[in-house]
This record gives C-alpha cells, sequence and structure tokens, in this order.
C-alpha cells in the first residue's frame, strides 16, 4: 500500500511542534482546514515574529489522503521542498515547515502521537480546531456551541437545506460559512445576500438577475444570486423579509433547480446548496399569513439554533480577546472592565460585542482597557410604570410578531415592547385589542 493512503479514515491527526519545543496534536475533523495566524483560520498558530501569514497553509481532506497547499507569502517547504499553490499529498511523518512551526501528520498505527516531545507518562495536550482559534471560523467552547459544532459536522456531510434560527447579532452567517466550509462543496462558491436588506425594486435583480433592458438601468446582464452559487452555497439571511411574490419566485427555483433572469426568455440550469435563516418564528408568520406554508417546509428539512450570547456567557471573556487580537496585540483589561462585561445582558449579542471591542481598542489607546472605555450603559430595572426613551415609532406589530417578541423575552412585556421599538403602553392596548391581555 501506498505510505500516502495510509491515514486515519475518520479524522487524520495533524502534529504541530512549536519553536517553544511543545507539540499540539490536532483532529483533522473537517474537509478543509486554514491554518495561519487569523484569530478566524481553523488552527490559529500564535506567532510573536511574524513570519506566518494570516493564512499560511491550506489542508484538504480528499478521501483517506490529506493535501497542503501554500497559501503565504512567505512560503512553505513539504518534506524540504518548496511547497507551491496546487495541492500535494502529505505522507504520514513528513515535515510542512510554516514560520517557526512545523507540522507531520501522524502514522495510522501510531498509539503514541507525540513521542519525541514528551516525558514519559506525561498527557498529550490534543485540542480540536475549536480550542484554538475556532471552528470553521466560529468561537467558542460554551457546552452549546460544542453542540452546535457537533451539528454543524454533521449536517455539512448531507446536501439538504438548512434553516439557521437565532436572535439578530448572534452569527448566523457566520455558522451559515461554517456549514459551506466543512461540505464536500467547500471549493465552489458561498454567496450570501440579506433578504432584509433589498426593497422590492432590487430583490428579484440581486436574486435571479436579469438581462439587458429587463428594465430601465439595466444596461447589461447580470447574473443573480443562484447563478453566482452554481455548485457552491446560496445563503439567503432574513429569508422572511421576502415578498409573496419573490417567496413564490424562490420556491419555484428549489422545486426546479432552473432561474429565469428578468426579462430573460430562458431559464437557466443552477445546482446549489440552500442555507437560509430568520430571527423570526415562520410559524407564526405562516399563521399570519405573511409566509408561504409549503416554502417553509422546503426550507426546514433541517434546523439549527444559533444560541444568544446570554446563553453562552462563558464564552464572552474568549470573544472579547479574541475581537482585540484580530486588530493587534491585546492589552491588559482591568478587573472592572471584565465584570462590566460578564454583568451586561448583550442584547446586540456577538456583534455587540465585537463594536464593543473594538471602540474600547481605540479609546484605551495603548493603555490597559477599563470600564469607561467599553461604553456600556449601566442595566438600571425601570421604575413600573416609566417608560425608557424610545426610537422613533414604528408600524404597529402583527398578532404574531408581539407573541413572538414576548416569548423571546421570557413573557416580559417591558422588554418585548423594547425590542419591537414601541412603549409598554403601546404594546398593552395592541394586546388587549387582539385579546390577548391576559
Amino acid at each position: 500500500m501506498d505510505r500516502r493512503s495510509q491515514l486515519l479514515d475518520a479524522a487524520p491527526l495533524l502534529l504541530i511542534d512549536s519553536p517553544d519545543g511543545r507539540r499540539i496534536a490536532v483532529r483533522l475533523t473537517g474537509r478543509t482546514t486554514r491554518i495561519g495566524r487569523d484569530p478566524d483560520a481553523d488552527i490559529c498558530l500564535p506567532d510573536p515574529t511574524r513570519t506566518l501569514s494570516r493564512t499560511h497553509l491550506l489542508l484538504e481532506r480528499r478521501g483517506r489522503r490529506v493535501l497542503v497547499s501554500d497559501r503565504s507569502t512567505g512560503g512553505s517547504r513539504l518534506a524540504g521542498q518548496p511547497l507551491g499553490r496546487d495541492p500535494e499529498a502529505m505522507s504520514p511523518g513528513e515535515p510542512v515547515s510554516a514560520g517557526p512551526f512545523t507540522l507531520r501528520l501522524a502514522a495510522a498505527a501510531s498509539s503514541d502521537p507525540c513521542p519525541s516531545t514528551r516525558p514519559p507518562g506525561a498527557p498529550v495536550p490534543a485540542m480540536e480546531p475549536s480550542g484554538l482559534a475556532g471552528f470553521h471560523g466560529l468561537v467558542g467552547r460554551d457546552p452549546s456551541m460544542v453542540e452546535l459544532f457537533a451539528q454543524i459536522e454533521r449536517l455539512a456531510r448531507f446536501d439538504l437545506p438548512v434553516l439557521i434560527l437565532g436572535e439578530t447579532g448572534s452569527g448566523k452567517e457566520r455558522v451559515a460559512d461554517a456549514l459551506h466550509r466543512a461540505s464536500p462543496r467547500a471549493s465552489a462558491p458561498f454567496v450570501a445576500q440579506n433578504c432584509g436588506a433589498l426593497d422590492n425594486g432590487t430583490v428579484g435583480s440581486e436574486l435571479f438577475g436579469h438581462v439587458k433592458g429587463a428594465f430601465t438601468g439595466a444596461a447589461r446582464d447580470r447574473a443573480g444570486l443562484f447563478e453566482r452559487g452554481h455548485r457552491g452555497t446560496v445563503f439567503l439571511d432574513e429569508i422572511a423579509e421576502l415578498s409573496a411574490d419573490h417567496q413564490a419566485r424562490l420556491l419555484r427555483v428549489l422545486e426546479t433547480r432552473r432561474v429565469r433572469p428578468i426579462g430573460g426568455d430562458r431559464e437557466l440550469p443552477t445546482d446549489f446548496r440552500l442555507l437560509a435563516a430568520t430571527h423570526r418564528d415562520l410559524s407564526l408568520l405562516v399563521a399570519d399569513g405573511r409566509f408561504r406554508e409549503d416554502l417553509r417546509y422546503r426550507l426546514e428539512v433541517a434546523l439549527v439554533r444559533v444560541p444568544s450570547l446570554r446563553d453562552r456567557r462563558s464564552d464572552i471573556d474568549r470573544l472579547f480577546r479574541h475581537f482585540l487580537a484580530e486588530a493587534g496585540p491585546v492589552p491588559p483589561i482591568t478587573a472592572t472592565a471584565w465584570t462590566a462585561l460578564r454583568a451586561h445582558s448583550w442584547p446586540g449579542n456577538v456583534r455587540e460585542l465585537r463594536n464593543v471591542a473594538l471602540r474600547a481598542l481605540v479609546l484605551a489607546d495603548g493603555g490597559p482597557i477599563d470600564s469607561p472605555h467599553l461604553g456600556l450603559r449601566p442595566q438600571i430595572p425601570l421604575p413600573l410604570g416609566l417608560a425608557p426613551l424610545l426610537p422613533p415609532p414604528r408600524a404597529v406589530a402583527s398578532r404574531g410578531e408581539l407573541v413572538a417578541a414576548i416569548g423571546r423575552n421570557g413573557g416580559n412585556r417591558t422588554r418585548a415592547a423594547l425590542e419591537l421599538g414601541i412603549s409598554r403602553s403601546t404594546l398593552y392596548a395592541r394586546l388587549k385589542k387582539l385579546g390577548l391581555s391576559e
């Protein structure tokens, strides 16, 4: 048997020797593994010498083989020979140099993955990619996130539509990207569109494309999302915001796997995997007549729920440091700053935490980060009957929106009113009118 096929069937073991003499063992559970000093890499290697590129190496699993290619600016070597951008197979034990680090695949039969560096009886410091930098771009070790990583790994193998549910800012697009990167379609395009960011005049062109002259301003042909995502993954965020007409067009594309550009006279075949996301309850929208039930069933072949940040508080410290590290060296952080971070309710979830980290970095101006640099408002319970300052009122929420908002806030109607952008008195009046005041 060829030495290059003597790899572990399920999850090859990658051994990483650091310049300080330590060895880390990492199971390659994903189809592709990005290695470098980028905090969002699948394996982030701490490199104070800065000789590593943000993405230095790319590993790909193809059957029983692991292929490696160089993505760096400084170069890498495989078994002493220069490594190029074309993938080359790694043999067990062959060294791959990446800056000050050396990487090797462990032999399938090896019972001791770190024979050369650890003393007898010492434990092997094995870490999954999620422990080093995240899981295909997702960061976290909270049990809810570990469960989410495992669910993504299972679903990534199957070419099924997935509906991703989660609050605004919780990282639904990151989850979609991880599903793509862990799937057999990882080498093909990942194209994404937030349906809530489009108006009815542009959504059709963005999703389905158009031909030259289809409407005023259509000076040339434009490929739509499904055409651009051919053989890859299409991600539709906030899919509940699509109009009834565009829901019907999307349903036809899913049923026929063909798309007709606006103004076109022929349909184009397209092969894609659809991932969709929303922070709304589609069953309530279906009951309200605002979302097609047949489309809902097309999307809900598999469900993934992304935990809110307040439901994974053990990750707050890790995520805060991660976002600081994205911008450069992490400065000291005072105890009062940590206390404020852990006490905050994070209504904006991970997106809010990222913004707070970047703001604190700027305001600290190279010094230690303290609580005033965070810019977090004190969270003081309001006396009963006093309404907080609200943004300008918006359109009255529907019955489904009211019920969903109250449910998401554990029955607390004051918080539900804040989320909906209406006053508490307006919420109570609306509930009374709908017969829901009890």
